[in-house]
């Protein structure tokens, strides 16, 4: 990735951002919403929010389907085979219809982009609904652009609205380059609401300003007829509407799973099927029926580098405890799918299943438990497997007094007798200043902590995935080889590792918010305005050399691919994610000029492809 800019990030201007997702939870009417004017303070302008205004949701208004006038367009995956079905998507527009407004899902991994391009340029859709990432901008942007020429080369009066995690955090920008309206956190009620307004009006033949679609509607950020940007909280969300949204909800909706997995398939032709795979620890366990589950709100850790924990708080402008669904809200879920998919695995996508706390940790008990019964009754295959998220804290024990620490043996044996095999970790360093840097901020934990963990997992029969970042902005060399040192060990010992090169600047990150890092920006140019439009891509390390091996770092590793697979004849074989990690390590030792750490690693290669 080569960056054309480079751009000291200045503060935040914005006082206070919102999470924001084409995913929302029914929430309730905010009689005061507040909002913030476009030098982001509170303004104090109130928006009164009457019933008549923005009324409660009447499931009755479903009995009459209106016909599909709403188009909503799904995240383009960042990832070559681990893709999923965006859940979200497919409950908004469950949503939507439950209340009588008939919708469409392009689902951009499985259907052609023209198609629908064609159909807004014709007037098909009042309104475009995308899910965008800042993962993928470039992508989305120019899908965004050839929407927009597609309603003005028509001549209609559609309009696009965004909504997502990078939608809420990055709101302005996205309004800077064509959304009309950004919806914030879960957003399923503003959205339903603002969609109703638009078909009325077009109904009406008076279509009428954005102003008026939004009018006391909370949970928005747009800009108004004056030009003033306007950001709208979302009302604080409960236990019950997230069990309602992310669990009842979904119930009754049709997910494409077998359509992804046979994309999977198509993908992974020279992997080993599941049932092909031994107990060796270093074969690939490649299990494509596979779905994800959601379920907590948000994640509860307040890592440096990652937006994941501010997103939600953010959209209700204010602390939000974590919505975590009961054990038996799980269970149902986990029945239903199993029952109408077949899945072979689920994934906890959870940045942190068992949370941490009291709470957390005996609900993932009692899962573990009604899993165990479950497989036991044989009501599910005894073969079906989890894989979740966790982190180092999450099964440490301390003992203050004493002063000392240990691990959670009792728990780690209940989730491999569940059926839990593999657990990603957020270690992200092995170096301990670097654990307590501002970038990556692991507070509470210490290498010994790590290593402790990992060894226990290993020790029961979990295998930990433990997760890695190269390009941390405050790493020195010597750091970042005694972090590639530990993970050799830990590669040998039969853990998985999994790295990432470049550090990515997330919009709503407290490293991107604090204004102490230089960010790399890529530019592109809006086809339809000419302005130039910056995109924030990775951190800058600090030391020169390390920051000299991340310029271009992508490349560097695709090269290091190349020469293995011609080195084991590998072909067009799909990598396996030892080999990858140990590509993107070797990257980094070369380009560091540290050949004992090469050969370290030139050595654990040859092993774990034995």
């Amino acid at each position: 990735m080569r960056c054309r800019t480079a751009i000291r990030q200045a503060c935040s201007t914005v006082a206070s951002v919102a999470e924001f997702s084409l995913t929302g939870a029914g929430v309730n009417v905010m009689e005061d919403t507040e909002q913030i004017s476009v030098n982001g303070s509170l303004s104090s302008e109130r928006a009164s929010v009457s019933s008549h205004d923005f009324e409660e949701p009447d499931e009755k208004k479903g009995d009459t389907k209106s016909p599909n006038r709403v188009l909503t367009i799904t995240l383009k995956s960042i990832v070559t085979i681990n893709m999923a079905p965006p859940i979200g998507i497919y409950q908004l527009v469950n949503y939507l219809q439950k209340y009588g407004i008939g919708c469409d899902v392009l689902d951009r991994e499985l259907e052609d982009l023209q198609v629908y391009i064609d159909k807004v340029r014709n007037g098909d859709y009042d309104v475009v609904g995308i899910s965008v990432s800042h993962q993928n901008m470039t992508e989305d942007l120019e899908a965004l652009w050839k929407f927009m020429e597609a309603v003005r080369d028509g001549g209609h009066h559609t309009k696009i609205v965004a909504g997502g995690q990078e939608a809420t955090l990055n709101w302005r920008q996205w309004i800077d380059v064509g959304v009309e309206v950004a919806f914030l956190g879960f957003a399923e009620k503003a959205f339903l609401e603002f969609c109703r307004r638009v078909l009325t009006a077009v109904d009406n033949g008076t279509p009428q300003d954005i102003d008026d679609y939004v009018d006391g509607v909370p949970g928005v950020a747009y800009r108004d007829r004056s030009g003033e940007y306007i950001y709208r909280h979302s009302p604080p969300l409960t236990l019950e509407e997230f069990t309602e949204l992310c669990g009842k909800n979904i119930m009754g909706i049709d997910i494409p799973f077998h359509d992804y997995w046979d994309i999977f398939r198509k993908r992974t032709q020279d992997l080993p099927r599941d049932h092909e795979v031994t107990d060796d620890q270093d074969s690939p366990v490649f299990i494509f029926e596979n779905i994800r589950l959601y379920t907590t709100s948000h994640c509860p850790r307040q890592c440096g580098f990652c937006n994941a924990q501010t997103a939600l708080p953010r959209s209700h402008d204010g602390p939000l405890p974590i919505l975590m669904m009961s054990a038996q809200d799980v269970e149902e879920i986990i029945l239903m799918y199993y029952d109408r998919y077949q899945p072979k695995s689920f994934l906890f996508s959870n940045d942190d299943l068992p949370v941490g706390n009291r709470y957390g940790l005996e609900r993932l008990r009692e899962l573990c438990r009604i899993i165990i019964g479950h497989k036991e009754s044989g009501r599910i295959d005894r073969n079906l497997v989890f894989f979740c998220q966790a982190r180092v804290f999450d099964f440490i024990i301390r003992d203050r007094k004493a002063k000392t620490a240990t691990v959670d043996m009792e728990l780690l044996r209940l989730m491999k007798a569940a059926g839990f095999t593999g657990i990603g970790l957020g270690v992200e360093t092995f170096s301990e200043r670097i654990l307590k840097a501002p970038s990556v901020n692991k507070v509470g934990i210490t290498v010994s902590d790590c290593r402790m963990v990992i060894d226990a997992m290993l020790e029961v029969g979990l295998v930990p995935k433990i997760n890695l970042i190269i390009g941390i902005p405050e790493y020195t060399p010597e750091e970042l080889a005694e972090t590639i040192e530990t993970a050799i060990e830990f590669l040998h010992k039969g853990a998985d590792v999994d790295t990432n090169g470049i550090l990515l600047a997330l919009p709503g990150a407290p490293m991107f918010d604090s204004g102490d890092y230089e960010i790399c920006y890529e530019q592109m140019e809006n086809p339809i305005t000419g302005e130039t439009v910056n995109i924030a891509q990775y951190f800058f390390p600090q030391h020169p050399t390390i920051r000299a091996m991340m310029e271009g770092f992508d490349k560097s590793v695709a090269k290091e691919m190349e020469a293995m697979k011609k080195r084991f004849g590998w072909g067009n074989k799909v990598f396996r994610k030892r080999a990858f990690s140990v590509a993107n390590m070797l990257t980094a030792a070369r380009l560091m000029d540290n050949e004992a750490l090469v050969e370290k690693l030139d050595k654990a290669l040859v092993k774990l492809t034995a």
